[in-house]
């Protein structure tokens, strides 16, 4: 992506040049002097540059009335003054910058050195409307209205949100993600401040939320989720960031949703500071979770907290199966701690029970959740000699305990799941295919052929070592494992 920066030379005062597509905001009769009412003229700035960028010299630039600004149209943008401060600061309830018009999608929208304020009383203070790879860099946005609900940014309806150097201070919630259309989005360098929420999930989740190299002070919750709707996540990613100084610190809370799931809610590489903590980090009692699975993941991660109380909090019926934790090289807080609770067998399940047999129990033997299948003519550094039983009731879902991994042949062609580990092609021209990379990074799974055709492994989204396809002649096999954006074979 081209560094305006470093290319960057400001227009002469007043002169726009829609040939360059910049256009000076003084030309419109814009005026930095925090006294006049800018509304008219930054609206007719905006509309002059459709497709290209204003620049607002430094200054701050009131803008009093309830009528919003309206960027709109691919890349139209609003740039600063890198040297300097230049502020639009609104001041109405109601005001605020849209971008986009909610009803076309619209392209690479940036806002770059600049200061937006809501003097404590803007609502909204950016709205983001389907917007496809909006881009916020070395932005500061802060000063909404403490009304429930205010936020700083909303974005509905956009996809790949990308943020160097974003500060967002001093409001009930930074970001409000709403709508259905959420791709990755990332927030590097952030700084938050003074929050209630740095980001609520108010719609149906996303694909892929990450914040990294991000500093979090003063905000009462990193992650948010508060929905009338179903909501899924393929990862939502907190890593290598500092967070600090709340007395009722949470990194996660589920306040909200008829059903939810995650493939990977990970916190990784991350300093908690909250000393006066007396809360869990995790706070899920509000939703009891029956879709799932949910799967968190905390890894080298320093926690300091007053909490002797667990860590991952759940809702008093929560059953076991369908919220999973994964604790790895924590420090501050005995590991004990870490355990989810409570947790049930799922209140509607029979009682787990321990059964002793022969051969694998999958398909052949039912039993209640959480049963245990001892298999007598296990055979070691081979078979597995324990199963654990994951779902329902049925003689489905039985899956081995230990190093040992699932085996399972296919005759036709297979889309590969959670459930699957290791398969074996034996049917003609097979296509087998992985999930997308971008769901699980770190996951693997192994392929071998053994038919005298060849076996295609295919991806459902991601490369695979750089090409759309690989191929396993007879007796070839191949382990392959996301890099959180393609498939690599090892």
């Amino acid at each position: 992506m081209t560094d305006l920066r470093a290319s960057y030379v400001p227009l002469p005062e007043n002169e726009s040049n829609a040939l360059t597509g910049w256009f000076h905001a003084d030309g419109f009769g814009a005026v930095g002097d925090d006294e006049t009412s800018n509304d008219d003229a930054l609206a007719a700035a905006l509309a002059a540059a459709n497709g290209g960028s204003v620049y607002l010299p430094r200054g701050i630039y009131r803008v009093t009335q309830a009528t919003r600004l309206l960027l709109e149209g691919n890349f139209t943008s609003i740039i600063g003054d890198p040297a300097g401060r230049t502020e639009i600061k609104f001041t109405h309830p109601d005001g605020g910058l849209d971008v986009g018009n909610g009803t076309d999608f619209v392209y690479e929208n940036r806002l770059r050195d600049i200061l937006i304020t809501g003097a404590g009383a803007t609502r909204t203070l950016v709205r983001m409307r389907k917007v496809y790879e909006p881009y916020f860099v070395n932005t500061r946005i802060e000063g909404a209205s403490a009304q429930t609900g205010s936020c700083l940014i909303e974005a509905n309806e956009c996809g790949q949100l990308d943020a160097d150097r974003l500060v967002l201070a001093n409001a009930p919630i930074g970001i409000k993600v709403t709508g259905t259309t959420t791709p990755i989005s990332t927030i590097r360098l952030g700084n938050f401040y003074n929050l209630g929420e740095c980001v609520r999930f108010a719609g149906s989740g996303c694909s892929k939320f990450v914040i990294n190299d991000s500093w979090i002070e003063a905000c009462a919750a990193v992650y948010a989720i508060d929905s009338t709707v179903a909501v899924s996540f393929g990862e939502l990613v907190l890593d290598n960031v500092r967070v600090l100084n709340v007395a009722n610190q949470r990194l996660l809370t589920l306040t909200a949703a008829p059903s939810f799931n995650a493939q990977a809610i990970s916190f990784r590489n991350t300093y908690v500071d909250a000393v006066s903590s007396t809360v869990p980090l995790v706070d899920a009692t509000a939703v009891n979770v029956t879709s799932g699975p949910v799967n968190i993941s905390i890894r080298d991660v320093v926690v300091l907290t007053a909490s002797t109380g667990p860590m991952v909090k759940v809702h008093p019926s929560q059953a076991w199966h369908l919220f999973r934790t994964n604790i790895q090289n924590v420090r501050g807080v005995p590991a004990e701690q870490w355990s989810a609770a409570p947790l049930t067998s799922g209140g509607t399940w029979a009682t787990p029970t321990i059964l002793d047999g022969v051969g694998t129990p999958e398909g052949q033997v039912a039993a209640p959740v959480g049963s245990l299948y001892r298999r007598a003519d296990a055979f070691v550094g081979f078979s597995p000699s324990l199963y654990l039983k994951m779902a329902d009731a049925s003689s489905k879902a039985w899956r081995a305990v230990g190093t040992q991994r699932a085996v399972a042949t296919k005759t036709s062609s297979y889309a590969l799941t959670l459930d699957d580990e290791v398969i074996i092609s034996n049917g003609s021209n097979l296509t087998i295919t992985l999930p997308q990379a971008a769901l699980y990074h770190g996951r693997f799974w192994t392929i071998k052929n053994v038919h005298s055709t060849a076996c295609t492994v295919a991806s459902a989204g991601g490369t695979i070592d750089g090409a759309s396809t690989a191929s396993l002649a007879q007796w070839k096999s191949g382990t392959f494992i996301s890099d959180g954006t393609n498939w690599v074979a090892i």
